[in-house]
């Protein structure tokens, strides 16, 4: 399997709720890791994204934990990483705080790697990081799954770096090339805004769109997948018994969702695995020891 990961790496800042305060690789490293992680001998791993001066060594020192992930598609630029703060108000919950962001991922980063591709993974990790029209472009140059995380496109980001849930201009033009979409409930409240629950919200977007499967997630309450061809599937959490810190489970529970349903397992045992792996992450501080993962969701 050849999987394709596309987002902003990031730099996060974590405030947990004991208080205390890590630092680690975030962003498109949650997924990126997951995926490798998960992958066996014959899969490889390819990231594409931009990777500022400050966070090349961090990011070199844990790419060798992860042999399968191939970086022909990370390119260096000369200016300072993504860079997020995050405060947790609940197992489940933190806001955020923007302070520092790269441009676009640009289409000509992404197309050498997307013919092989058997699934492509593109996760809004800050809004900015791949446009509408590379959506559309990768849809043309790929027959493999396009997996889609909403996440920080249902956000606007006031002067001082602050997020909040915002409605998403031309919603169609986001998602419409992609096979699964994933949100958390919120987050598709402000996708499909005027309906009167996720039911209506699934059944809007799958009439005006090809999405197939819809990921919908609700932190300690599990998750709810709907599917243009069967009936919606809810996946219970599976909660740790010593939870760190739940920075990145959300994006744990999709990329693991998106490797079991592109290696070809139903919708509840992919839904049950994500689950798990989600559960793994609330134990770890930020993505450190992520490559431990795949034992403890077996």
């Amino acid at each position: 399997m050849n999987v394709v990961v596309a987002g902003h790496l990031v730099l996060d800042e974590i405030h947990v709720l004991s208080g205390e305060v890590h630092e680690s690789l975030g962003g498109i490293s949650f997924p990126l890791f997951t995926f490798s992680a998960l992958a066996d001998a014959n899969t490889q791993i390819i990231p594409v994204f931009s990777l500022g001066r400050d966070a090349r060594e961090a990011f070199d020192r844990t790419r060798r934990l992860h042999p399968r992930i191939v970086d022909a598609g990370v390119f260096a630029v000369d200016q300072p990483s993504t860079r997020v703060q995050l405060f947790h108000d609940s197992l489940s919950h933190y806001n955020t705080r923007l302070v520092e962001s790269h441009p676009p991922i640009p289409y000509e980063r992404l197309e050498p790697f997307l013919d092989i591709a058997d699934l492509v993974y593109v996760n809004m990790m800050t809004r900015e990081d791949v446009g509408a029209e590379t959506l559309r472009q990768i849809r043309q140059s790929t027959d493999g799954m396009l997996y889609i995380d909403v996440h920080m496109l249902a956000y606007g980001v006031h002067s001082d770096g602050a997020r909040y849930i915002e409605s998403v201009a031309r919603w169609k033009s986001w998602i419409e090339h992609a096979d699964i979409v994933q949100c958390n409930e919120r987050e598709f409240a402000a996708l499909i805004p005027g309906a009167s629950n996720d039911e209506d919200r699934a059944s809007t977007a799958f009439a005006e769109t090809g999405i197939r499967e819809i990921v919908v997630t609700r932190g300690e309450q599990g998750a709810d997948i709907y599917s243009r061809a069967s009936a919606p599937v809810h996946i219970p959490a599976q909660l740790h018994p010593d939870p760190v810190d739940p920075t990145g489970c959300g994006d744990a529970f999709g990329s693991t969702y998106a490797y079991y349903r592109t290696e070809g397992r139903d919708i509840q045992e992919a839904g049950t695995l994500a689950a798990r792996a989600a559960a793994f992450i609330v134990g770890i501080p930020g993505s450190k020891g992520i490559e431990n993962l795949k034992e403890h969701i077996r």
